[in-house]
C-alpha cells in the first residue's frame, strides 16, 4: 500500500460570504494572517479577485452563498472546502466564534429570494423558482404588517421591549416569545 503525505498550500484563504460583502482572510502555512480584504458577494467580483492566482485552498461556512460561490472558486482551479460551523467541534464549541461585526452580522431577510436564485441549478429552477418567488411576497406581506404590530406592542405587549433587548432580535420573534408565555 502506497500512502501519499498530503502538502499544504502556502496560503490557506478564508471566506465568510455575506449577502452584500465577503470577508477574505488569507494566513500563511504558519498561521500569520498576510491579507485581508473586503469584497462584494457577487460571481463577478469573485472573479475578479480569484481568477490568475495559483491554486490556493479556499474555505468557505456553509451558508446562502456557499453553493454558488464554492462552484466558481472551483471552476477557477482552487480547492474549496465549506465547512459546517455547527460540525466543527473548535468552532461550534468555541464562545470567542465572532464575524467580525459588532453583535451579530446582519442577513437580508428581503435580498435572500433574489440573491439565492442565481444559485439554484438549471435542473432545480422549475420547482425551486415558484418557491423562491413565495418567499419574497411572503418576506414584503410581513414587512408590511411590521409597522401596525410596532405600534400596538408597547401597549398590549409591554415584555416585548425587554425580549427586543439583545442584537437580532426582532418584533416577530418578541411577539412569539411572549405570546407563548401567556398561554
Amino acid at each position: 500500500m502506497t500512502t501519499r503525505r498530503m502538502t499544504l498550500p502556502k496560503l490557506t484563504i478564508g471566506l465568510d460570504l455575506g449577502d452584500r460583502f465577503t470577508e477574505l482572510c488569507a494566513v500563511h502555512a504558519h498561521g500569520q494572517v498576510v491579507a485581508t480584504a473586503r469584497l462584494r458577494t457577487t460571481p463577478a467580483a469573485l472573479e475578479r479577485h480569484f481568477a490568475g492566482h495559483p491554486r490556493r485552498r479556499i474555505v468557505l461556512e456553509v451558508g446562502t452563498h456557499s453553493p454558488w460561490g464554492s462552484r466558481l472558486l472551483e471552476r477557477l482551479g482552487h480547492e474549496v472546502l465549506v465547512a459546517n460551523a455547527r460540525q466543527l467541534r473548535l468552532i461550534y464549541g468555541s464562545d470567542r466564534k465572532s464575524d467580525g461585526a459588532p453583535g451579530c452580522r446582519r442577513a437580508s431577510a428581503p435580498a435572500f429570494a433574489t440573491k439565492a436564485a442565481p444559485g439554484v441549478p438549471p435542473e432545480l429552477r422549475g420547482a425551486l423558482g415558484p418557491l423562491l418567488e413565495l418567499i419574497a411576497r411572503l418576506t414584503h406581506a410581513i414587512r408590511g404588517m411590521e409597522g401596525p404590530l410596532e405600534r400596538v406592542a408597547p401597549e398590549r405587549y409591554p415584555e416585548t421591549a425587554r425580549l427586543r433587548q439583545p442584537s437580532g432580535v426582532g418584533l416577530l420573534t418578541a411577539l412569539c416569545y411572549g405570546l407563548s408565555w401567556r398561554w
